[in-house]
């Protein structure tokens, strides 16, 4: 998943580690599952997913 996001964003993979690391540090999540828990109920991800 990193990789396709950095290769969308023209970012490296590590610049997407660190952004995604302080984005579930600040919404106190410990894994990816929680995170697109936490997003989908403020509407930021499709619930989809």
């Amino acid at each position: 998943m990193n990789r396709e996001i950095a290769e969308t964003a023209c970012v490296s993979i590590r610049t997407v580690e660190v952004h995604r690391a302080k984005v579930m540090d600040k919404m106190a999540v410990k894994n990816i599952a929680e995170l697109v828990t936490a997003l989908q109920g403020i509407d930021i991800v499709a619930p989809n997913l």
